[in-house]
C-alpha cells in the first residue's frame, strides 16, 4: 500500500472520526447531561455496525460517502455556533478532501 494511501486511510481517517466522536459527546453533555453516554453508545453502535471498516452491515460507497460527510462535519458545527466560520470552512474542507481522496483511493 502507498504512504498516502496508508496516512489517508488511517491517520487522518481515524482523526476526524475521534475528533467528531468528541464534538459529539461534549456537545450533547453540554445541553443534556446524563444523555450524552448514552449518546456516545448508540453513535459507537452505529459508527461500528454501519461505517467502519470492518462494519457487518456496511453501508453502499454512495451512502458511506453521505453519512460520513455528515457525521465527520460535525465539528464545523460548533466552529459555526461560536462564529469562528473559517476554522468551519477548513475543517470542512480537510474532511471533504479526505472523503474525495478515499473515494478516488477507493479506501472509502
Amino acid at each position: 500500500m502507498k504512504p498516502s494511501k496508508v496516512i489517508n486511510a488511517y491517520f487522518i481517517a481515524f482523526g476526524l472520526e475521534l475528533v467528531a466522536l468528541v464534538f459529539v459527546t461534549y456537545w450533547v453533555w453540554q445541553r443534556s447531561g446524563l444523555l450524552a453516554g448514552i449518546h456516545l453508545l448508540l453513535f459507537s453502535f452505529l459508527w461500528g455496525r454501519y461505517f467502519s471498516p470492518k462494519a457487518s452491515n456496511r453501508l453502499a460507497p454512495r451512502w458511506l460517502f453521505w453519512g460520513k460527510l455528515l457525521i465527520l462535519s460535525a465539528p464545523a458545527y460548533g466552529f459555526v455556533e461560536q462564529a469562528d466560520y473559517l476554522k468551519a470552512m477548513a475543517y470542512f474542507t480537510l474532511v471533504l478532501s479526505h472523503l474525495l481522496l478515499s473515494a478516488f483511493q477507493e479506501t472509502l
